[in-house]
């Protein structure tokens, strides 16, 4: 996402100087991750109709982050018209030498954390997700709508029966589908243990193999909200709307730990991502179960 994005911020600054092409130096873990992540089609999307070429520099890092990029563009005499060194800090968030770059769309919420969220709700006697519809437009529901038909999509593509092995040189099995299995043969807990397990893996194989997913809250770790959303929907009898409120809460909660902490495995290791997405889950989870929004809060 970050790579994705700022290719499209330096195609737009470069466009107008009569670039030809643009070459992308990647740095570090962003460089050493980024074959099996895609960056690279990422970028050359976000720098389209550009010509691009990547340069991959795993041994060196930048000084700011281990997320690290240098953009330079040419003209059609190889003349270099502009550079930029930009880091992908996470969440699809970037930074440069003036500091975060400023998020497209609407502001953040004024949530400082959950105990601010919850003071609200105390005040309004209102659920935690009717904190997201105050205080944010109105269209935040078709979005959500949206980020919930993605969730199941892939989810159910990720469940099919003619998907074995994943992309790439290691061959690795794929296991969704033998893991619902399993819950089939299963019995009790054990069932509903197996069946969330394939759906997070269903998902989580997903984005291996590039399909379309939604980060929740990052591609790593998005398999977690759609498990558990899906489960309710389809074994619970939870209908769509119930499940779009329970989004909201949980993308709350996620924002509260981006704000706060970092939801970027480069920073803060693959737990501060599937930690995060966790919490997340249990959340909504919690919502779906009528908990209150103290007992949410406990829950994430």
């Amino acid at each position: 996402m970050g790579p994705n994005r700022a290719a499209g911020i330096f195609r737009c600054r470069v466009e107008p100087l009569g670039a030809a092409r643009v070459v992308v130096e990647l740095y570090g873990s962003l460089a050493a991750t980024g074959k099996g992540h895609q960056t690279d089609k990422a970028l050359a999307t976000g720098l389209a109709p550009l010509a691009s070429s990547v340069k991959w520099r795993p041994e060196q890092e930048l000084p700011a982050h281990s997320n690290g990029m240098v953009f330079r563009a040419f003209d059609g005499s190889d003349a270099e018209l502009d550079s930029w060194q930009v880091y992908s800090i996470g969440g699809g968030r970037l930074a440069d030498d003036t500091g975060l770059l400023a998020e497209n769309g609407g502001g953040e919420y004024p949530c400082q954390g959950l105990a601010d969220v919850l003071e609200w709700c105390r005040a309004e006697e209102k659920p935690m997700w009717a904190y997201v519809e105050a205080h944010d437009t109105p269209a935040v529901w078709q979005y959500l709508a949206e980020v919930w038909a993605v969730m199941k999509d892939a989810l159910i593509r990720g469940l099919g029966p003619n998907l074995s092995v994943l992309p790439g040189s290691l061959g690795l099995q794929r296991r969704a589908l033998g893991m619902r299995e399993r819950a089939n043969d299963s019995v009790g807990l054990l069932r509903y243990l197996h069946l969330l397990s394939s759906y997070a893996l269903s998902v989580a194989e997903e984005n291996a193999a590039g399909g379309r997913i939604v980060t929740a809250p990052t591609c790593g770790s998005a398999g977690v909200l759609p498990a558990v959303l899906y489960y309710f929907w389809k074994h619970a009898g939870v209908g769509d709307q119930d499940v779009v409120r329970a989004l909201a809460t949980a993308g709350l909660v996620g924002t509260v730990v981006a704000g706060r902490a970092s939801i970027s495995g480069a920073q803060v290791g693959c737990q501060g991502e599937i930690g995060t997405a966790c919490s997340m889950g249990a959340a909504a989870a919690a919502q779906l179960l009528n908990a209150s929004p103290l007992q949410i809060e406990y829950a994430a």
